[in-house]
This record gives C-alpha cells, sequence and structure tokens, in this order.
C-alpha cells in the first residue's frame, strides 16, 4: 500500500467513524426514549440487535453513552490525521506513532466491549462492530505508515516548541505557529462536539426526571383512577398479591410497546414477588379498534388474536417473547410467524382454528372496549396501582419507579399475603415454568 494512499486512510477513516457514531447516538436517543432502534446497521431483535446495549452499564463512561466518547475520538483521530498529512519529517513521525498507540488502545477497549456483549448482554451491536473495523484499520494503517516514515521519533516534536517561535528561522516559526493553532482549534471543536452531542442526553434525561416526579407522587399520594381487579383475567405474570400491581396495554407490531414489556419483564425477573404484570391488547389498526382512524399497524389485529389463540394453549408469556423478541416487525406475517410458533411451544394449527372460529377476535374486541371504558386510549399505556401513564417510558424512568414503589411496600409491610404463581389468561390450564 503507498504512503498517499495510507494518508488518504487516516483521514477517511475517521470520517466513517463519524458517521457510524452519529447512528449510534440516534440509536442511543431512540432506545433511552423508549422505543425500538434499528438505525443503519442495526438488526431489530436477535444477536444482532441494538436495543438491549444502551440500557447496560458498560454502554457510558464517567456518566456519559459511549457514543459520545466514540464521536470525540474519531474527531481527535481525524485532527491527527490531516496532521500527518500536513506534517514531514520527525513531526510526522511523532504524529504517526501517537496515531498507532491512541488506536490500538481503543481497539483493545474495543475488545472488552465485545467480551461484555457475548458474556453479559447475549446481544452484538452491528454498528459498534462497524467501528471496530474501523479501528481495526486504523491500526494496520498506522503501523504500516510508521514502518515506512524512517526519521527517528522525537515525542518533542508532538507539541509546538516555544523557542522556536521565539528564536528558530522564518520556518520553523510558521511550523510551530500551525502545530500551536492546529491545537487550539482542535481543543474547540472538540468541546463543541462534546456540547452538542450530549446535550439531546441531558434534556431526555431531565425531562424523564420531571415526568417520574410527576407520576410518582400520582402513584404515591393520588387517588387510583382504575381499579385493578379490573385486569382480572388478563394474561399475567406474578403474584396476585404483589406490592405493585402494572397492566400495559399495548400491540405486538409496536417498537415502544416491545421496549416497554421487555423492561417490564426484566424488573419482574429481577424481583418476582414484588411486581405483577398484566396485558390488554390495543391494537393501532381500524381493522379491530374503532378508536382507531387509520390501519396504522396493518398486522397488530390478527398478532392480538394470535395471542389470545396462544393464551387459550397456556403460552401466552412464551407467544408474548417469541413475537418481541424473536422476529423483526419488518418481516412480520401470517407466514413467517405461524410457522415458528411451534418455538414458543404452541400447536399452530390449533391456534388458526381459533382465530377462524372468531372467540380470538371477541377476546381482542373485549380488551378494546375494557380500555376504552377506563379511559386508556394511547398505545402503549401503563396502569400502576390504580394509576395511568400514557405512551412509552424511559428505562431509568420505570426502572427508578419500581425501586421506589418497592422500598415504599417493603417499609409499610405487615404481612406477606399468600403467593400465587402467573396467571396464563383466558381458558388456560396451568403450567409448569
Amino acid at each position: 500500500m503507498g504512503r498517499k494512499l495510507l494518508l488518504a486512510a487516516v483521514v477517511l477513516l475517521p470520517l466513517a467513524g463519524m458517521v457510524v457514531c452519529h447512528y449510534l447516538i440516534l440509536s442511543h436517543l431512540t432506545v433511552l426514549g423508549g422505543a425500538v432502534s434499528e438505525e443503519l446497521f442495526c438488526g431489530g431483535t436477535g444477536l444482532l440487535d441494538c436495543n438491549d446495549l444502551p440500557l447496560h452499564p458498560a454502554s457510558s463512561l464517567l456518566g456519559r453513552p459511549l457514543p459520545v466518547w466514540g464521536i470525540l475520538f474519531y474527531f481527535s483521530m481525524l485532527g491527527l490525521g490531516i496532521a500527518a498529512v500536513a506534517h514531514r519529517g520527525m513531526d510526522r513521525k511523532a504524529i504517526v506513532a501517537l496515531g498507532f498507540i491512541t488506536s490500538t488502545i481503543a481497539l483493545l477497549f474495543d475488545a472488552y466491549l465485545g467480551v461484555v456483549m457475548v458474556t453479559q448482554i447475549g446481544a452484538l451491536c452491528p454498528n459498534c462492530l462497524v467501528t471496530y473495523g474501523i479501528n481495526l484499520a486504523l491500526v494496520l494503517s498506522y503501523r504500516v505508515l510508521d514502518r515506512r516514515t524512517v526519521e527517528a521519533l522525537r515525542w518533542s516534536h508532538l507539541l509546538p516548541s516555544w523557542r522556536a517561535l521565539r528564536q528558530g528561522s522564518l520556518a520553523d516559526y510558521y511550523r510551530n505557529a500551525v502545530k500551536a493553532g492546529s491545537l487550539l482549534v482542535l481543543a474547540g471543536v472538540l468541546a463543541l462536539v462534546f456540547f452538542l452531542t450530549t446535550r439531546p442526553f441531558d434534556e431526555l434525561k431531565a425531562r424523564s426526571r420531571e415526568e417520574l416526579n410527576q407520576f410518582l407522587m400520582l402513584v404515591l399520594f393520588g387517588q387510583p383512577q382504575v381499579d385493578m381487579a379490573r385486569f382480572e383475567g388478563q394474561p399475567s405474570i406474578g403474584p396476585a398479591e404483589a406490592p405493585i400491581q402494572v397492566a400495559v396495554a399495548a400491540d405486538f407490531q409496536c417498537d415502544f410497546c416491545r421496549s416497554l414489556a421487555n423492561q417490564l419483564l426484566r424488573l419482574q425477573r429481577e424481583a418476582p414477588e414484588s411486581l405483577r404484570v398484566s396485558f390488554v391488547n390495543l391494537p393501532v389498526s381500524c381493522k379491530c379498534n374503532p378508536e382507531v382512524p387509520t390501519e396504522f399497524h396493518e398486522d397488530a389485529c390478527w398478532l392480538a388474536e394470535a395471542g389470545e389463540a396462544a393464551a387459550e394453549q397456556g403460552r401466552f408469556w412464551d407467544y408474548h417473547d417469541l413475537v418481541y423478541d424473536g422476529i423483526r416487525f419488518s418481516k412480520v406475517s401470517e407466514e413467517t410467524v405461524f410457522p415458528r410458533l411451534v418455538q414458543a411451544g404452541i400447536d399452530a394449527e390449533l391456534a388458526r382454528n381459533a382465530l377462524e372460529s372468531g372467540r380470538t377476535r371477541d377476546a381482542v374486541s373485549a380488551d378494546i372496549a375494557l380500555c376504552s371504558e377506563l379511559g386508556i386510549t394511547a398505545t402503549p399505556s401503563l396502569v400502576v396501582n390504580g394509576r395511568v401513564k400514557r405512551g412509552a417510558a424511559y428505562p431509568g424512568q420505570l426502572e427508578e419507579l419500581f425501586h421506589v414503589l418497592a422500598h415504599r411496600a417493603l417499609e409499610e409491610q405487615d404481612g406477606g399475603g399468600e403467593e400465587v404463581g402467573p396467571s396464563l389468561g383466558r381458558n388456560a390450564e396451568p403450567e409448569a415454568h
């Protein structure tokens, strides 16, 4: 590889990294805002899924999301690349050596994050993997460029020489003045980029905090809007006497619903004695929901009916996990879903018969009527201990809400109720889990 091509690579690769980090930032904002991200190379579900990573502690450093640091890194590497092109001799040698060391450290950090994704998260972020490839290419480019730069390495050539600025020749003066000016410009650009990329996260956090405080006050001190007994008979998981009762009105073709459902089930698994989650169908489609003017989610109605068919077989939550986690919404159809029901232990033929009989349609209509009667009109919506929260929820918001309510329940506890196993929904026989 020629030197000119290598110099072009150390400039173009950081630009490519910036583009990917831009999409990673959008992905983090989407997920932290309560939706599901499929930005750029991201898959929606399964192994190649970007949606679990922003919620993991390893996705932030010093309180800031990793894509923010990533885009700062690539701006810095772009500065180094331009400096490598602009300088000659020992100046270039020092810059290239620094580029090699910096990109190597980044690659080692990538290896750590890769181990975290495989061992702790169980999902791979395709956009992250692209940045790993970019960093590897940077390491190799700087390594080869370093070998082809024959001058001796002097680290002092990285910074401007103040002696040369005061007493050196005119050429030395301008060379070091350019170095000083470049460092100042780079520092200013990095500060501006840091401000611009962190501001949306700060605003999102502030909105989440304000909304959480308002809703928490209503749950703790306000009068219940809904009697949670109205959700008896719905597919539920968790003890019937759990101190935190949550009903979620959702749509199986809704990204916000999927994010919300996954958060709730994760919290339920963390503290199974404290939280009960019930599910109510509220499809966003005029095919089955008279409150919706358009066919916004064209597959939502039959997906809801298939869930009712799964509930008849005692497999609602298996169906729930299959649709939300195992199938990308962009590929949802009866041809893709029904053959995969066996993965959730569901008899597909019985499910089809249930849909054809019309009783699953009646069950979905009953859920929609219940939501209408209770004033629940937004999909998704939550009912937490009798208080209604319309729309999506920030992941940190739900987690903090849960912990506050659980702590309060422990303080007020004067005796535990009898534990009840998961309720499997309408017409379902109990099954072992």
